[in-house]
């Protein structure tokens, strides 16, 4: 799965009030975290990101973005996805979640 937190990357879509830093964190159903992100660019996997968004058509997060962006495989089952903001910031945050082949 490609699971995304974009708040400066809606800036081309003139979204009011972004979110400036989201932190993205997957839990699994008891809420136990399996994997986060806060900078997309600065997670171990970065070129796989880059491909699986290419992939999936999803708009590219800009150069140097404080977006959050994961790629995970997870079993069959519920989970649930959150979007914090660094620092207790707030505001708006689009969370996409994608399905890779």
């Amino acid at each position: 799965m490609l699971i995304r937190a974009v708040g400066p990357g809606l800036a081309p879509f003139d979204v009011p009030d972004r979110l400036a830093d989201p932190v993205l964190r997957v839990t699994d159903i008891a809420g136990v975290t399996l994997d986060a992100n806060d900078n997309w660019e600065t997670g171990p996997n970065q070129s796989e990101l880059r491909v699986a968004m290419t992939a999936r058509g999803a708009f590219p997060l800009p150069t140097g973005s404080t977006d959050a962006a994961l790629l995970v495989t997870l079993a069959p089952g519920n989970y649930t996805a959150i979007v914090t903001g660094a620092g207790d910031m707030s505001g708006t945050a689009l969370v996409e979640v994608y399905d890779m082949p």
